[in-house]
């Protein structure tokens, strides 16, 4: 509609009706776009976003120098718009098709470090704080999830997993 509006009537933008728009398209890029959303991590897009936006910036400002009636800045700001939904369209369709991420996967969970008490665990392509209840666990010795603590696991070598959950149980009770 906005581009229509400036099409069709011709109409002139001042300078804050621009920047009002750039701002909300800011946002929406930031929170709506690569697993944005404030809840799964919007503000870190954010963030990546703040360092790529003063390129998309500029290309706005410098069309509004050129053009005084503003209209070449709200093509480029639909053209964005557009462009990101042809994007999306090419290479994310069959998005629902995708293999699911399994979070908290159990298998192959690997000692980073000596865990005595605490240390670290490989978990796929993540490294994870780790904690153990039993004996000390050797770097590069093959552990078994018993537990999650926030960010921690807690774990136990592998042979001992099946005591050292019901150790967790019970002191959990």
């Amino acid at each position: 509609l906005f581009v229509f509006q400036v099409y069709l009537n011709g109409q002139e933008f001042n300078a804050w009706m621009l920047f009002a728009t750039a701002a909300i398209l800011f946002l929406m890029l930031a929170m709506f776009t690569g697993g944005g959303g404030l809840m799964h991590g919007g503000f870190i897009d954010a963030k990546l976003s703040l360092k790529l936006f003063p390129i998309y910036g500029l290309a706005i400002v410098i069309s509004a120098f050129l053009d005084p009636t503003h209209k070449m800045t709200v093509y480029i700001m639909a053209g964005t718009v557009l462009g990101l939904m042809i994007l999306y369209a090419a290479f994310l369709r069959n998005y629902d098709e995708w293999p699911e991420y399994q979070y908290h996967a159990t298998r192959d969970l690997v000692a980073l470090t000596d865990i005595n008490p605490k240390g670290k665990v490989k978990a796929g392509a993540e490294i994870w704080w780790a904690r153990t209840i039993g004996p000390p666990i050797r770097k590069g010795e093959r552990v078994r999830l018993v537990a999650l603590s926030g960010i921690t696991m807690i774990v136990a070598r592998e042979e001992e997993s099946a005591s050292a959950a019901a150790e967790t149980g019970q002191q959990n009770e």
